[in-house]
């Protein structure tokens, strides 16, 4: 399940915890870092399958400093029901490039 960090923020602190959205922002980009290699490893191995899913979604990205949203990108790519790997990955683009 989804929750945004200020939400995680919010329950901590009713619970008496007191977990600052900076600290919780850090654990999650640090969980990124540490999974990535497998994220690679995994999306390899996806790709030596013969028939892959593919969806692009546009998301609107805020670009820093000038409070505007540029158009990034977000992808799933999937195998098939007749794949013996059953695995999805996410991929995040700023540009199409």
């Amino acid at each position: 399940d989804h929750l945004p960090l200020y939400r995680q923020e919010a329950i901590f602190g009713r619970a008496g915890v007191a977990i600052p959205r900076s600290t919780l922002a850090s654990w999650v980009g640090q969980c990124g870092v540490q999974l990535q290699p497998l994220v690679d490893a995994l999306k390899r191995e996806m790709l030596e399958d013969r028939v892959l899913h593919a969806d692009e979604t546009p998301v609107a990205m805020l670009k820093p400093g000038n409070g505007k949203t540029h158009r990034a990108y977000l992808w799933s790519y999937c195998t098939t029901s007749y794949s013996a790997l059953r695995a999805v990955v996410f991929d995040f683009a700023d540009s199409r490039g």
